[in-house]
């Protein structure tokens, strides 16, 4: 048995794919025999499905939301030592200052610590090697991670090249597995799952939607449901109310079960994101049998393969393109339909506890 301490700058309430992938990752470790409690910045309650969550204080940022403050850190430490907790394993976005300094605050404590990156750095990827080559926090005795092959060449180029393994994001194939649905003919039904703000690139759904229905004039009718919500929400209800009601839904944020009644009634999955770092709703939807479109060089590429289990483009325009052949080309989406149900990836959460319990070995090792 392994007690674990899991520390965020993000947790819940607070909604994201990070969030739940922290309390799922938790519950999974917790459901291997092993002690966990969280560790964030995110104001809430201080428990999560029987989880000890402790919320530290600190100055926080408007509109980032995060906190800055010696003060949090003080606390962590505090925590960390009271604890006695075997591991220390860090959730890190792009803009994580908990994240980052609490890694050091582990790692000078004398814990053995892993650091996951769940964010595409991009643009920002100077800066952090600035910041790394400044501070020398990439020779810390940390056992670094990335979800995806994507994101881990980004993190290790601005580590200076340091190892990050790959530590992909978890889900239970099963649970989205899906009775295939009597189709509509000559409708195609798109769907999207993903958080409402400007780097998801959400507006960019009504222009596929545009351009495709454009294109396939009267020979086919595309509709598209929007499940998520975010700051963008006012937008996309505005494009959504006039591209109309029978048109687009923006459903907002739903639960698992209701997003997988969706992926049920629906024939394709369409992720417009330049800056995907895994995909997580893309394999959700490619478990239900959802052939997935969505971009090149994200970390979907991780799980998809072009024309295999859907189509990837290089721009909207690509996308749209890959919408309008699925639209006309029934063999190449029932085949990829069918390769999709049939499919078992390898990213049970069986698969990545063991993948995660890896890591904290290697971090034992690297701190020694």
């Amino acid at each position: 048995m392994t007690k674990i301490a899991l520390v965020s700058d993000w947790c819940l309430p607070r909604f994201g794919g990070l969030e739940l992938q922290m309390l799922d990752l938790a519950r999974s470790l917790r459901a291997a025999g092993h002690v966990v409690e969280i560790i964030t910045a995110t104001p809430g309650p201080d428990t999560l499905d029987g989880i000890p969550v402790h919320r530290v204080g600190g100055l926080r940022m408007p509109f980032f939301e995060f906190t800055i403050s010696p003060r949090q850190f003080r606390e962590l430490e505090d925590i960390l030592v009271r604890g006695e907790f075997d591991v220390v394993h860090v959730q890190s976005g792009i803009i994580a200052p908990f994240a980052y300094g609490g890694a050091a605050v582990a790692v000078r404590a004398g814990f053995p610590t892993a650091l996951t990156f769940h964010s595409v750095y991009d643009y920002l990827a100077p800066a952090l090697h600035n910041l790394s080559s400044l501070t020398k926090w990439n020779a810390l005795p940390i056992a670094w991670s990335a979800v995806s092959s994507l994101v881990a060449r980004e993190t290790s180029a601005a580590l200076s090249g340091a190892r990050v393994d790959v530590l992909p994001n978890g889900i239970e194939p099963s649970q989205w597995k899906v009775e295939p649905h009597r189709r509509e003919p000559g409708t195609l039904h798109l769907v999207s799952v993903t958080r409402l703000q400007v780097r998801k690139r959400p507006r960019d759904l009504f222009a596929i939607l545009d351009a495709a229905q454009a294109t396939l004039g009267t020979s086919a009718r595309l509709t598209l449901d929007i499940i998520g919500d975010g700051r963008e929400r006012i937008f996309i209800d505005r494009l959504a109310a006039r591209a109309g009601a029978e048109r687009v839904t923006v459903h907002g944020r739903l639960t698992r079960e209701e997003i997988k009644r969706i992926f049920s009634l629906s024939d394709v999955f369409v992720l417009p994101t330049r800056m995907e770092s895994f995909g997580i709703a893309a394999l959700e939807a490619m478990c239900a049998g959802l052939p997935v479109v969505a971009r090149r060089n994200t970390g979907v590429e991780d799980f998809v393969t072009d024309r295999v289990n859907g189509l990837l483009g290089d721009s909207t325009e690509a996308l749209t393109d890959a919408v309008v052949e699925l639209a006309r080309n029934e063999p190449l989406r029932e085949a990829i339909a069918e390769r999709n149900r049939a499919a078992h990836p390898p990213y049970a959460w069986g698969d990545i506890v063991r993948a995660t319990l890896a890591q904290y070995e290697r971090a034992r090792q690297i701190g020694r």
